[in-house]
């Protein structure tokens, strides 16, 4: 959508609503790139601008470009919540990590509740208030020999603040499912980091891309292994944004 047509569709509109309309994008960080979602956000905040009426809510992943833009405004003119510190969402996160660990303990057999206190606040805390941090972890643990010590890798493996511990989480997710010396790994990883800066690909046209079979259905001892590395995004030294 053109900038500018968005806007003098704004301003010709024959009459204002009665009510405030709300115009929502939720998880722009998974939209466009670095150069498109400042775009977008100047388009909007334009309008939101020119019409007091119409009210723009964006949640987001801290990304930088989408950070800067919002650092570049005046305060006045919007508000922010942090999630991490909303003690709410905090209780939230709590409750969807447990029912989740709950089912992982279900299913390995394992003593409950588990983990142990200290393993779970440790999750709790690098995941700085995204959800989408416990997911991983519970799909991580379906691939493991040991859930137990999985999770306390993963944990060693994803230190930081900000976004920095769940693209440490990815990376030591994709080191886990490494095959040493095995050509196809290398060939898979080579078309994802070809693919990446140009948008998402399935599992199923990586394997074309590459020429292995994807095994999603029959699961032969491979045990789907496209269809496993490719579930879970990563983060590699090569690459300067996360592949999605």
């Amino acid at each position: 959508m053109e900038g500018a047509l968005f806007l003098e569709f704004i301003r010709n509109l024959p009459r204002e609503p009665k009510h405030a309309l709300v115009f929502v994008i939720d998880a722009l960080d998974e939209c466009g790139d670095d150069r498109s979602r400042p775009a977008l956000l100047k388009v909007l905040t334009g309008a939101a601008a020119h019409a007091p009426w119409l009210k723009v809510i964006i949640t987001s992943r801290p990304e930088d470009d989408i950070q800067r833009f919002f650092n570049s405004l005046s305060q006045l003119s919007y508000s922010s919540h942090d999630l991490a510190t909303d003690r709410d969402a905090m209780i939230d996160l709590r409750t969807f990590a447990q029912r989740e660990f709950e089912l992982v303990a279900e299913k390995w057999h394992l003593p409950t509740p588990w983990p142990q206190e200290s393993l779970f606040d440790g999750v709790i805390s690098r995941a700085n208030g995204l959800f989408i941090f416990i997911k991983t972890i519970v799909l991580a643990l379906e691939h493991c020999e040991d859930p137990t010590e999985s999770l306390k890798t993963a944990l060693q493996d994803s230190v930081g603040t900000g976004l920095r511990p769940l693209y440490g989480l990815y990376s030591s997710i994709l080191k886990a499912r490494i095959l040493p010396g095995n050509a196809e790994f290398r060939r898979m990883i080579g078309a994802v980091h070809t693919t990446a800066t140009y948008r998402p690909v399935c599992e199923e046209t990586i394997a074309e891309l590459v020429s292995v079979p994807c095994y999603i259905e029959t699961k032969p001892p491979m045990e789907g292994f496209v269809s496993d590395i490719c579930q879970f995004p990563i983060s590699l030294p090569a690459i300067t944004a996360p592949i999605k």
